[in-house]
């Protein structure tokens, strides 16, 4: 191994063991599956003895030396507290019991993918009998507060508490409080520094919720040698909470391993002894949060870098009209970005937003996606689900600023907009797509000097680049099971899926442009249009209309050379103003010295009709 991918992985390592004292607390914590909650009778004042009044009360019993096993399993896989790892590796651990309590002890405790382990064993405690309904005490000692580990690198953990209460029968936590004042890690280059974390699972009776928060003062990392970069978060909390009694504590730290792990990119590294927690037929009612509410969040990781002044991210799952529908909201804002990768740049100077509207998705199917369950499904002889998909999603960004490599010049707009809707038709069988965007005040900065480019790029390209764009777009003849199919692998980031779900006859699909503006110094233009795919040398059918104003500038200037720094933009604009050239000779001249085009694609093939004139250009089809 070379000696930079050894320092890139001891790297990864420290970072890991500061987790690995906080995966104790953390391995209490995923393990928390859904907790049955039995009934009893209780007197009303009618003195009508009513169920579902208080809660069943299991007596406490002996525990089984295989449920402590069970237990220390599931703790060692993804039932982690520290919800960003998504499991822990040991040299071993053993079961020891007197009779009162029994202790597990693990010996090698660290990650996978890290050569350094935590030296001391960390022990578990847990009581020799179970509360009611079956509930364990589980506390955890050992935790290092200063250890010098392999190669000299160093951790530190400033008063780590971690304690929690275990459910047997829903096979995970029923509560925990997880707290750390600071931990530090150093050593290969990096530097690590983690201040007021603390996770907590809890139910909470005046809300009638059962909630998890995960918050952090402040998040530094300088990785030196390793990564070249630094990384800093400042007022970063995360909630997640749904109705008490619909989804248990387990369930919402299983969500959160399952968030992280899409976020990161990660997996569950070690295998249970046990399953995992019972299975979730729907999600409804719950509530998820992320704010950074503090100064800022800044990264400089090549190839990346950015910085975020405020987030704020609400997502819901509502329950529908049928008991078996789920809706999903989100909104979500953030006060101002800057973000870099491999030299694409992109900015917003003012708050942006996001909305997400989406109803009609199957209850059961939106659990399994989001838990990565593969147990549940439609019930053989259920009604069919047919509850109509909708969808209305809408972005606000203000100061927008991009910048692409491939150009010398950056794009900014004084704002942008955009929305895409989604509605049935055919009685449900059936969906339409409407897809909105315009951009205003729209200009072009750090554009090179005109000493260093020739006449096409001063009179063309720059007065034509757009100041003003706008356009819809609809789908129509897109199947509603298309529809539903798209739109789930698009939420699960399922690239094979979202290929697996588009139409197999796209000929079936009408796509038609309405609202269409282009406006620049040199050019107004609007368009309209109504367009299907066929088979073909010319893949479309249908009819397009064009209006522009005059062309005569653009015919002079493509006489000048076309050499110009910015090749990219060279050759898509000027073939661009060439196309609209040549059409000038076929347009028809209306009052005020503007130019109609109206070109028709024949379902039968053969050459575009433009204002009812073949094109005489047999390059056009090839």
């Amino acid at each position: 191994m070379s000696e930079a991918a050894r320092r890139g992985q001891s790297s990864r390592a420290g970072r890991a063991l500061v987790a690995a004292a906080g995966l104790l607390f953390s391995a209490a914590t995923a393990a928390a599956a859904l907790l049955p909650t039995g009934l009893a009778f209780a007197q009303t004042d009618d003195g009508v003895s009513d169920p579902a009044l208080t809660p069943v009360v299991t007596p406490a019993r002996e525990l089984d030396l295989l449920e402590v096993y069970e237990v220390a399993s599931s703790l060692m896989s993804y039932q982690n507290p520290l919800f960003i790892f998504p499991g822990l590796k040991a040299e071993g651990f053993t079961v020891n019991g007197d009779g009162g309590e029994f202790n597990i002890v693990v010996k090698g405790l660290g990650l996978p993918d890290s050569a350094a382990t935590l030296p001391e064993p960390v022990i578990l405690h847990l009581p020799g009998m179970t509360r009611d309904n079956e509930l364990v005490d589980l506390r955890v000692e050992g935790l290092p507060t200063s250890t010098i580990l392999a190669d000299g690198q160093s951790l530190k953990l400033i008063n780590p508490v971690f304690e929690g209460t275990w459910s047997l029968p829903g096979r995970g936590f029923q509560a925990f409080d997880l707290s750390l004042d600071r931990a530090s890690f150093q050593g290969e280059g990096i530097s690590y520094q983690l201040r007021d974390l603390r996770i907590r699972l809890a139910e909470d009776e005046r809300t009638d919720r059962v909630a998890m928060t995960f918050s952090l003062k402040s998040f530094e990392v300088d990785y030196g040698d390793s990564f070249t970069g630094t990384e800093r978060a400042q007022g970063f909390r995360l909630s997640l909470s749904g109705p008490r009694g619909e989804i248990a504590p387990q369930t919402l730290l299983k969500l959160a391993y399952r968030l992280s792990s899409l976020a990161l990119g990660t997996s569950v590294f070690h295998d249970s002894l046990v399953e995992d927690p019972p299975p979730v037929a729907s999600l409804n009612g719950l509530d998820l949060r992320l704010e950074i509410d503090s100064d800022l969040w800044e990264q400089t990781v090549p190839p990346a870098a950015g910085k975020i002044d405020r987030l704020d991210a609400r997502v819901q799952i509502l329950p529908g009209d049928d008991p078996r529908e789920s809706r999903l909201q989100v909104e979500a804002s953030v006060g101002a970005m800057e973000q870099g990768l491999d030299g694409m740049s992109l900015s917003l100077a003012k708050p942006a937003a996001l909305r997400l509207s989406l109803a009609g998705l199957e209850a059961w199917a939106l659990a399994d996606l989001l838990l990565d369950q593969r147990v549940l499904g439609p019930v053989p002889g259920a009604v069919p689900f047919d509850a109509p998909l909708r969808m209305a999603a809408e972005f606000d960004l203000a100061q927008l600023r991009l910048g692409i490599p491939q150009l010398d010049f950056d794009i900014a707009a004084k704002s942008a907009q955009g929305s895409l809707s989604s509605d049935p038709v055919d009685a449900g069988a059936g969906q339409s797509l409407l897809l909105s965007a315009a951009a205003t005040d729209m200009a072009v900065r750090d554009w090179p000097e005109n000493s260093v480019l020739n006449p096409f790029s001063t009179q063309v390209l720059l007065p034509l680049l757009p100041r003003e764009a706008n356009l819809s777009l609809a789908v129509e003849g897109l199947e509603a099971d298309a529809a539903r199919g798209i739109i789930t692998a698009l939420l699960g980031l399922d690239l094979r899926g979202l290929f697996a779900a588009l139409p197999s006859d796209p000929g079936a699909l009408r796509f038609r442009l309405v609202d269409g503006l282009f406006r620049s110094r040199l050019l107004e233009a609007e368009w309209s249009g109504e367009l299907s795919p066929r088979a073909g040398r010319i893949p479309i059918q249908g009819t397009f209309a064009l209006e522009t104003g005059a062309l005569t500038p653009l015919q002079v200037s493509m006489q000048q050379s076309l050499a110009t720094p910015i090749p990219a933009v060279t050759q898509s604009l000027s073939a661009g103003v060439l196309g609209l050239t040549l059409l000038q000779s076929f347009a028809v001249r209306e009052e005020g010295g503007r130019l109609s085009f109206d070109i028709e694609f024949p379902e039968t093939g053969g050459l575009p009709l433009v204002n009812g004139r073949p094109l005489p250009f047999q390059q056009f089809i090839r």
